[in-house]
């Protein structure tokens, strides 16, 4: 079972979310599609059996498709931070990090103690309780949030009938396009062109979603239309280049995504 918990006030511009998962262990063969979503993840494997290993897991430009043949590492707790969140406490730039899954240890100090404090939690809400104790005290020393990756970032994710143009967008918030880019690269891992692709195709994985719960049906070209694409055979180029699926794969292939398309509950999680 997949869960997301929202963070405390003052992680809040940091963090997207807290999740946890339970994976089920009486399955030999687990296959986790993981999805782009401009943010990165520090997460831990829980096994009971094992040392628990830290991973941070950078942004993503493409689909990640998991096999897991052993099941091993029955639960999981991590961190979502925003797009720009995750470097104010890695001290790494995040292109360092693009498609990458490395070791915590690689970036962090003193890790050991927390995954041990994880793994005896005695509840994901107590895991959840661990990992934003554990930001808090590195918040002292966090970087401060740079507010153009802020600003820029909350500018195209905000835009709902087309793409952004990133040219205007620079020049709105006072810089060249060059700039921005590079500001983007450092500290989201990612250009704005290429975030403003993943913004669009998480909105298209939602619209996916909503006929089936509502019992409407909403054909691909009407889709394409509504959310700025050039047509329908250029929304389903995007959409695979992102996702390895058509639009049409993706929905019936969800059921075996890690990252259900939902957003954090509400009051799920009191703070310690």
């Amino acid at each position: 079972m997949y869960r997301e918990y929202p963070p405390t006030r003052p992680l809040a511009p940091y963090v997207e979310c807290f999740w946890t998962k339970r994976v089920d262990v009486s399955r030999t063969r687990v296959r986790q599609r993981v999805l782009p979503d401009g943010c990165m993840d520090i997460l831990f494997y829980l096994d009971a059996d094992r040392r628990p290993e830290g991973l941070v897991v950078g942004t993503m430009t493409r689909a990640l498709l998991l096999v897991d043949e052993s099941a091993a590492g029955d639960r999981v707790a991590a961190v979502r931070f925003r797009p720009g969140g995750a470097v104010a406490f890695l001290a790494t730039p995040a292109h360092e990090l693009t498609d990458m899954n490395i070791a915590l240890d690689e970036v962090w100090r003193d890790t050991e103690g927390l995954g041990e404090r994880l793994r005896t939690a005695a509840s994901p809400a107590a895991c959840v309780a661990e990992l934003e104790r554990e930001l808090l005290l590195r918040l002292v020393n966090a970087r401060p949030l740079d507010p153009l990756i802020g600003a820029a970032v909350g500018a195209l994710r905000r835009v709902h009938d087309g793409p952004l143009r990133i040219g205007e967008l620079a020049r709105t918030l006072g810089v060249s396009r060059q700039h921005l880019a590079q500001k983007f690269k450092v500290h989201v891992g990612i250009g704005p062109k290429e975030f403003e692709r993943v913004v669009r195709m998480t909105r298209l994985t939602e619209r996916l979603l909503a006929p089936a719960r509502a019992g409407q049906r909403t054909t691909t070209a009407e889709l394409a239309y509504d959310l700025g694409y050039y047509d329908q055979a250029h929304m389903i180029h995007e959409f695979k280049a992102l996702t390895g699926l058509t639009p049409r794969e993706y929905a019936a292939d969800v059921r075996d995504s890690i990252f259900p398309i939902q957003g954090p509950e509400a009051g799920a999680h009191s703070p310690a």
